[in-house]
């Protein structure tokens, strides 16, 4: 696993996108902002612009904006999309405690 905090990205193809953040120490909508921050952060680093993930993605480079300032919410699709085109993993884990502890 990848602390994105304090881990800088290498290889972003390889490197796996994940975040954990202790359940006590966030909220949703934190959370949500911290990924989307990692997620122009990888952008970025890979010198792509706006307007080249929204060809990619078939959409408006405002969306993308929209997306980044989190003024709107892509919904679970396009941001499994998003993260393909930068070349990113992601991993959903659960915050709970299944009945055998794991």
């Amino acid at each position: 696993m990848i602390d994105l905090e304090n881990e800088p990205f290498n290889d972003f193809a390889q490197e796996a996108f994940f975040f954990h953040v202790e359940p006590h120490k966030a909220t949703e909508d934190i959370t949500y902002k911290r990924m989307i921050e990692n997620l122009v952060r990888v952008r970025k680093a890979q010198g792509l612009t706006q307007e080249i993930v929204a060809y990619e993605l078939n959409a408006h480079t405002g969306t993308i904006s929209r997306w980044e300032n989190c003024k709107v919410t892509p919904n679970l699709f396009d941001f499994i999309c998003w993260a393909r085109v930068l070349k990113v993993k992601m991993r959903l884990e659960s915050l709970h405690e299944d009945e055998h502890g794991k």
